[in-house]
């Protein structure tokens, strides 16, 4: 039996960590938020990850054919945030990513790598004591080096090996993004914060498939060789609370729309121009300087808009279908 005076300490240790001062718990690392002014600091951040076969949360797997499996994505991702009350808040992270397929046909086994690097900068132009807002400009470029295959089969009684000294299809990516936005933060309490804004980014994206064999060429359907020019506009709003010192939680849903130019779509293929994307993190602070999280991402259409060189006219029947992975990291403020 639980002794009285027991009972009563731990409802006043209760009642004292939900009302205690929040100690900002909730990391911004690389999420669409507007920062506060008076956190002036410097913090670098680490987040991993992945999806497999086996942690395919919302089937993706089975909206195609046994023909194509992906049987993993791992992305790992590193950044460094420095916030100043008089030149705002100045962001830079990089991803490597890495994406692997089985296939029935040749090339059987295709594992692509992708990497990128973002930079932005942000400052409040208005803030009271429960509202502000500030702009945000940013810049990123992502790239896939050239990946080569000896082998492929035009049908599936056919197949064509490489010219010796050569390969036989090389393929590559590459994207460069530039972005404006305007972000609001409204927090009627300490524990309670709402994150909202508008974000418009014009890009650049090349997407290659190629054969010296004009015959492969025309097989591989391949996306086009000439750039094209992609535009979005990017509609975000989160929710964070913080009800205990130590513990936080977030969920955030950001909505793309999404028009090119330029570009070339393959008859019978797919064009998508719309994709949303809900996610979830979950934040521990075991001391003032450290934050553990984890995360959980949702999106209507596979990479759309995450990845924009994984998007071509050839590769875009894959993403017809909803995707979800599993992410966790950690930040250390200085």
């Amino acid at each position: 039996m639980i002794k009285p005076l027991n009972l009563v300490f731990f409802v006043l240790q209760g009642v004292l960590l939900l009302y205690a001062t929040p100690s900002g718990a909730t990391a911004v690392l690389d999420r669409p938020v507007l920062i506060h002014t008076s956190e002036q600091a410097t913090s670098i951040w680490a987040r991993y990850e992945l999806f497999n076969q086996n942690m395919d949360l919302l089937h993706y797997q089975q909206h195609f054919n046994s023909t194509t499996k992906l049987d993993s994505y791992d992305r790992w991702a590193v950044g460094i945030n420095q916030s100043t009350q008089d030149y705002g808040d100045w962001r830079a992270s990089f991803f490597l990513s890495e994406q692997s397929v089985t296939r029935s046909l040749q090339p059987t086994q295709i594992k692509s790598q992708y990497q990128g690097l973002s930079l932005q900068w942000q400052y409040v132009v208005l803030e009271t004591s429960t509202t502000a807002s500030g702009i945000e400009l940013g810049f990123s470029r992502q790239r896939s080096p050239n990946t080569f295959f000896d082998r492929y089969n035009p049908s599936p009684n056919a197949t064509v090996i490489a010219a010796p000294g050569k390969h036989l299809i090389n393929a590559s990516a590459w994207s460069e993004q530039w972005q404006l936005g305007v972000r609001h933060r409204w927090q009627p309490t300490r524990h309670w914060t709402f994150n909202g804004g508008v974000v418009y980014r014009t890009m650049k994206i090349q997407s290659q498939m190629d054969s010296y064999d004009p015959a492969i060429r025309v097989s591989l359907r391949s996306p086009q060789n000439e750039p094209w020019r992609e535009r979005q506009i990017m509609l975000n709003a989160e929710l964070s609370w913080q009800p205990l010192v130590q513990w936080s939680g977030s969920v955030g849903w950001q909505h793309l729309s999404i028009s090119r130019q330029q570009y070339r779509q393959i008859s019978g293929n797919p064009d998508y121009q719309v994709q949303d994307i809900f996610d979830a993190y979950l934040y521990y602070q075991p001391t003032s300087t450290i934050t553990l999280f984890l995360r959980g991402q949702a999106s209507s259409h596979f990479l759309l808009g995450i990845s924009p060189l994984t998007y071509n006219s050839r590769s875009s029947h894959r993403f017809n279908a909803p995707f979800a992975t599993l992410a966790w990291g950690g930040r250390f403020k200085f």
